[in-house]
């Protein structure tokens, strides 16, 4: 005596079907994961890029402020305060020396200009200085400026001779 009963089971059929979506539904979840990620690392880079160009203005800026003369020579510019700090612009790379320290700020620079009373100049003191810096593959435009007492303008003077021997190199 044989008794039937019927298996409720699925169809081979069905079983692919739903493997299939299932696969679609992994490698889309994948692919966003993917997407997502160098998004993330994108961004990740980006924004380091963006804090360090807001730290050097933040100390460019504030040597700048605190400054007595600023001086330069092609890509050098040298700000003489209690310390003399020498900033060198190099097309990846801008580097600060303070004393026996240095600092290698890592910014794109596309341009660096400056200018002595409204005079572009490539040595010799400067009230303005324009840089322009690659974040992103954009362009940005940095503008300083300092102001000279009356007494730093007359005592320019006092500084002839450094300005000559500093240009002798």
């Amino acid at each position: 005596m044989s008794i039937r009963t019927k298996i409720k089971a699925f169809t081979l059929t069905e079983v692919i079907v739903v493997m299939v979506i299932s696969s679609l539904v992994i490698i889309s979840g994948y692919v966003a994961y993917r997407v997502i990620n160098m998004q993330m690392s994108l961004y990740k880079r980006n924004s380091e890029l963006f804090v360090t160009a807001h730290d050097f203005n933040s100390t460019f800026t504030k040597d700048i402020f605190t400054s007595n003369y600023i001086y330069r020579k092609e890509n050098d510019l040298l700000i003489l305060a209690s310390d003399t700090i020498i900033y060198s612009f190099y097309k990846d790379q801008i580097i600060r020396k303070i004393r026996d320290n240095s600092d290698t700020i890592r910014l794109q620079v596309k341009d660096f200009s400056a200018s002595f009373q409204g005079v572009p100049t490539q040595k010799g003191f400067v009230d303005y200085v324009q840089l322009n810096l690659v974040l992103a593959g954009d362009f940005y435009p940095f503008y300083y400026h300092k102001s000279y007492s009356s007494y730093n303008l007359y005592d320019l003077n006092k500084y002839e001779a450094f300005n000559s021997d500093f240009r002798e190199d």
